[in-house]
């Protein structure tokens, strides 16, 4: 089977940095490298232009096992759109359209039928409504059959659960709302990781212990009350949550891993503490909310708040 080189592919380059954090440049990076897939299903298939149909079908099928999010939740999108050019390019009269207008003069017009035949795949997802990922307690990827965590926008728990699971939601980037059972104790690592539209967040007030990189990246959250019942919090737990600015501190909290609070730029502001250094953020959270004016008070000029 004649293909291109998958050393220095696309996928290669978007599966390294997915698994990354989700900070702004990284985000940019991978949104250009899935534009590009998505622009040329020859390139998701990592396939020539003179591939035949068995060419497509195996170069689906090992792409699919590459980069199934069962494997790695992180690959969620480039499973999808491996998914998105095989339905195209197996479907002979949406391929002949994509190739006749694909050998047009670059910047001139698509005609209707191509633009539909782009489309095709995503409509019919729309037409399912919201996606629901239910999760059952254990640790991996919720389960979710076509894999477009993505797409996200529902999240359902199995009653009677004690724990979130590491990986549970990892890079539901549409999930906006969550409720976590009043049964839950714990929260694994990466729980939350990469959800990035998330604004709603309650936790249950039997929580003892949060992982590490449980909210990484969830840059949309604004406020956080963490249950009296807290005892632990993994490191980088709540790292670039870059609009958290209220973090409700429980006094029974023992443990704190590293760095739980880098990137949080409006949780502290500049010049009051160092964000890495946790003992001092939690002495400054805990007097903030106990006395508000704490913040009216001079601060240090030589102190850089870190992310």
């Amino acid at each position: 089977m004649a293909s291109f080189s998958s050393a220095s592919s696309p996928h290669a380059q978007l599966s390294s940095l997915l698994l990354l954090p989700p900070t702004p440049q990284n985000l940019l990076l991978a949104d250009s490298l899935l534009s590009s897939l998505a622009a040329d299903p020859y390139l998701a298939l990592l396939l020539p232009p003179s591939c035949s149909p068995g060419d497509v079908a195996r170069g689906y099928r090992k792409l699919a096992l590459k980069y199934h999010p069962d494997k790695s939740p992180a690959t969620a999108p480039i499973f999808r759109e491996v998914c998105a050019a095989y339905e195209l390019l197996a479907d002979p009269e949406r391929r002949e359209e994509h190739d006749r207008e694909r050998g047009k003069p670059k910047g001139a017009k698509r005609s209707e039928e191509w633009w539909a035949a782009r489309s095709a795949p995503r409509k019919k997802e729309a037409a399912r409504g919201p996606a629901t990922l239910h999760h059952d307690g254990g640790d991996g990827p919720a389960s979710r059959n076509d894999g477009r965590r993505g797409e996200v926008t529902e999240a359902t728990f199995e009653p009677g659960i004690t724990r979130v699971g590491a990986n549970a939601f990892l890079y539901c980037s549409s999930l906006t709302r969550v409720v976590v059972p009043d049964t839950v104790t714990s929260i694994g690592a990466n729980a939350f990781k990469g959800c990035s539209s998330l604004v709603s967040l309650s936790l249950p007030p039997s929580l003892t212990s949060l992982g590490s990189y449980c909210f990484n990246g969830c840059s949309s959250l604004a406020s956080l009350s963490l249950p009296p019942s807290l005892l632990s919090v993994g490191g980088w737990a709540f790292s670039y949550c870059s609009s958290l600015a209220r973090l409700d501190v429980p006094p029974a909290l023992e443990k704190v891993g590293h760095a739980p609070f880098t990137g949080c730029k409006a949780l502290v502001p500049k010049g009051r503490v160092n964000v890495t250094d946790t003992e001092a953020v939690l002495k400054y959270l805990r007097e903030k909310w106990a006395d508000p004016s704490v913040d009216a008070e001079n601060v240090d000029p030589g102190i850089n708040s870190a992310g």
